[in-house]
């Protein structure tokens, strides 16, 4: 299973995407942002957030990508697209 995580900080204003191979750096990185989303909750704050794409394959992730870079005209996932093209 192939984890794409969309994190977003609105705090700081940034949305990152991240890319997992492996259900155990996908856990780990998620057990991050949840403790980091209750942090937060503790305080009365909310800036955290994510979601998480799951695909079959990598070849399906940079597909949806890049779906996405030419029907939104966005260019924020383009650099992970080339990251994930060089494996």
């Amino acid at each position: 299973m192939n984890y794409l995580v969309k994190y977003l900080d609105s705090y700081n204003g940034g949305k990152v995407f991240h890319y997992f191979d492996n259900q155990k750096d996908y856990e780990k990185f998620a057990n991050e942002l949840n403790k980091k989303m209750e942090e937060e909750m503790m305080i009365g704050q909310s800036w955290t957030s994510y979601k998480v794409y799951r695909f079959s394959n990598k070849d399906s992730v940079i597909d949806t990508l890049l779906n996405s870079i030419n029907h939104s005209g966005l260019d924020v996932e383009s650099d992970i697209v080339a990251d994930l093209m060089k494996d």
